[in-house]
């Protein structure tokens, strides 16, 4: 079985099953939390692969019992899933930092790709043996990752749909989505561009109301400009957020906990830090333009599927593997190609077959390695802050429209640019920038050349000439924070003041992740291994003790805890057979009951005889008292080192976990408490235990719960923002 550490806030359960995020049934009904996680519960893997090909929507599924354990990311890669294959076992985890063992290094071949990219490619990260489920792939138990959904299309199925057939399959994609939010504040990010103007245009035709848009970049911005135009004939408000001015550019403070923060959980060992995002959505919720369950409908790889990059990279109608290696290495790929041809070749080699478009295997490159791990991932800035997200152009009936195109209606975008035009832009007067008509083909040549010519040119010249268009909005003035600290590090020079914005995000995160391997690596011992007769007769006699007690204190959490403790004992001069002994009966109490369970589990490690093979009286007895003190809501400091281990591994200091119980907790014994005496009940809990004054005691500094306290305490200090946090959550708890 799969080894599962999931944030169980966010996730939800219906059975062995965990899900996140959203779909539609065939009904066009919106499922999520606990109805989504009811659509993947089967008796089989068959069954549950054919309802992961069918089904609608962005999520990731976990399912671990006896007949299936099996993990799966839909192809948005909206919710990732990262795992790791130790010996044999196999965790899975939402959370890469939550699989890191010591010595681990970072992936030559996955910095290659990031280098070239500015993402691993698909089913990497940037350290060697953390690894993640690629878009449209699900993983098995034996460590095999499958595709359920496949991009590429055969000739036989290539079909133009009709005008009216268009109009239909769009406007059922919008119907669910605006059904789906049920009169909620929607936000959109109006840039200059089709895809995000076309969104507001399909509310506007709905008549949906609730509606704030907001648009980055400098005052003079014409792309601004084209947004405010936009949104001013569809009687919608818009906000230009400049982010030039004070206010945005303090955002952008690389030693603040609150960067840092969203750095991690955005980067993931994988992806850059996009700036523009986190900066407009502080800026909005600074001013209280939010509402706390707004749902954000951004506007990525519309232009993608309709075939942006095959002009980019001026993809030929026949084009084979040769072709399209070079035009990924020359013209895709932004920031050189060092190393990776050899990976690009053998992607395409392994999806290109006779009766298959080529066009459609460079489209699922593109779409598998660049818009889902690097483009979309951007949109995981509103799921940080607490919003839910809807993505229209990744609904799959959106996204078959353009896979089952010919190529000549994906040239030039030309069916899709002429769809929203007539149907929506020109009857709707929004028409402000009419895209070009068809290219000839001296255009291709000539933009085949010019890329060529970039890849011989110095570093410093190209990225001269990308300035002025980079920084039109304003972005490479919030990245100068991190140009300024890789000047300092001696990984920029000062004549690469040229370098764009999106240069400068990308090599700051690597800089970022290899600092932080660095100080973990710094910090570690080697590892000792627990005697494999002990971990025989644990896991045979004493983990499956766990699958009687509640969900939350299920085999899932003694491995956790397990595997915790093994992490903490590494900056220790501790024995690892007790460290693990000790973390594996912890909880074995409960047996009896919960409010004593912790002097229970002391009781049975006392009295296992078999214990007596492997450990001394007194070895014994200091497990013994580790497990007496393991219990969170003990005020006294465990009395050895091994009982402050299990204690600290025990301990689960997460701002939406805690909130989540201390609501449950108010509904379960204070049931006729208002709304707001609810709020107030939870931030003066949270203010009392976890605040800068309160009475939680943290046992040892290498704890990653030295980190999770100091950010829960900035939160429980941001007044504002803590009260949108618990209110949104409530809300949550009390649709449940």
């Amino acid at each position: 079985m799969l080894e599962v550490a999931v944030n169980r806030a966010r996730w939800q359960c219906a059975g062995d099953v965990w899900a996140i995020g959203y779909a539609y049934t065939d009904e066009g009904e919106f499922v999520s939390g606990g109805a989504l996680a009811k659509l993947f519960m089967t008796k089989t893997e068959e069954e549950l692969v054919r309802r992961l090909a069918e089904c609608n929507g962005q999520f990731s599924v976990i399912v671990s019992n006896e007949m299936i354990s099996l993990a799966a990311v839909s192809p948005s890669r909206l919710y990732p899933l990262y795992y790791r294959i130790a010996g044999e076992r196999l965790m899975v985890s939402d959370n890469p930092y939550s699989l890191y063992q010591n010595g681990d290094k970072e992936s030559e071949e996955a910095v290659w790709e990031y280098d070239a990219s500015g993402a691993p490619f698909s089913g990497k990260t940037l350290v060697r043996d953390v690894l993640q489920i690629s878009p449209g792939h699900y993983l098995r138990e034996n460590g095999a990752q499958v595709a359920y959904f496949h991009y590429e299309v055969k000739y036989k199925d290539l079909r133009t749909p009709t005008y009216e057939e268009t109009r239909k399959t769009v406007e059922d994609v919008f119907a669910r989505i605006i059904q789906s939010c049920e009169g909620r504040q929607v936000v959109v990010p109006l840039s200059g561009g089709n895809d995000s103007r076309f969104i507001l245009c399909m509310l506007r035709k709905a008549g949906y109301e609730n509606v704030l848009c907001y648009t980055v970049g400098r005052l003079d911005s014409k792309e601004c400009e084209t947004a405010e135009n936009v949104a001013k004939q569809l009687h919608y408000p818009i906000y230009h957020i400049d982010p030039t001015q004070a206010e945005c550019l303090a955002m952008i403070h690389i030693s603040k906990t609150s960067f840092t923060d969203y750095v991690r959980y955005v980067g993931n060992w994988g992806n850059w830090v996009w700036l523009f995002e986190y900066v407009a959505l502080r800026w909005l919720q600074n001013r209280g333009l939010l509402s706390q369950n707004a749902i954000f409908i951004p506007g990525h790889s519309a232009d993608s599927s309709a075939g942006s990059h095959l002009q980019k990279a001026c993809v030929s109608e026949n084009c084979q593997v040769e072709e399209m290696v070079s035009d990924i290495l020359y013209d895709s790929f932004e920031y050189g190609h060092k190393n990776v041809k050899q990976q690009v070749e053998r992607y395409l080699q392994g999806h290109l077959k006779k009766d298959v478009t080529p066009w459609s295997v460079y489209q699922a490159f593109i779409f598998e390695n660049r818009q889902a791990h690097n483009i979309l991932n951007s949109s995981r800035v509103y799921i940080y802050f607490g919003y839910d997200i809807r993505l229209p152009y990744w609904d799959r009936k959106f996204l078959d429209i353009f896979r089952y195109l010919p190529y000549e209606g994906l040239r030039d975008c030309s069916f899709y640019r002429d769809f929203i035009r007539r149907y929506t832009f020109v009857p709707m007067g929004v028409d402000y920038a009419v895209p070009c008509g068809k290219r000839c083909v001296s255009y291709y040549f000539v933009q085949k050349i010019k890329n060529r010519l970039k890849g011989l040119l110095p570093k410093s010249i190209v990225m001269r000439c990308r300035q002025k268009a980079n920084d039109e909005l304003g972005e490479r003035a919030l990245a100068e924070p991190l140009w300024k600290e890789l000047i300092r590090e001696g990984l920029y020079m000062h004549r690469y003041e040229s370098v764009s914005a999106n240069e400068i995000m990308k090599d700051w995160y690597l800089m970022f992740v290899r600092k932080e391997l660095k100080e973990k690596s710094a910090c570690s011992v080697p590892k000792q291994e627990v005697v494999p007769s002990l971990k025989a007769y644990i896991e045979g006699q004493i983990i499956p003790m766990y699958d009687d007690f509640d969900q939350g204190h299920s085999r899932e959490h003694v491995r956790s805890v397990i595997r915790q403790s093994e992490e903490l004992a590494q900056h220790y001069d501790v024995k690892a057979d007790m460290v693990y002994a000790i973390a594996a009966y912890h909880d074995t109490g409960l047996r009896e009951d919960r409010a004593t369970h912790h002097i229970v589990s002391g009781k049975i490690v006392r009295e296992d005889a078999n214990l007596r093979q492997w450990f001394s009286e007194e070895e014994i007895e200091i497990m013994a008292e580790a497990a007496e003190d393991h219990r969170a809501s003990n005020e006294k400091e465990p009395r050895s080192i091994y009982g402050k281990i299990v204690a600290e591994a025990d301990r689960q200091i997460d701002a939406d976990t805690i909130i989540r119980r201390t609501i449950q907790y108010g509904f379960a014994h204070y049931p006729t408490l208002s709304e707001e005496e609810h709020i107030k009940r939870t931030i003066e809990h949270l203010r009392n235990k976890y605040g800068r004054t309160g009475y939680l005691c943290l046992w040892l500094p290498e704890s990653p719960n030295v980190q999770r306290l100091e950010d829960l305490r900035n939160l429980i200090d941001d007044e504002a923002m803590l009260r949108h946090k618990v209110s949104a959550v409530y809300k949550e708890i009390s649709k449940e």
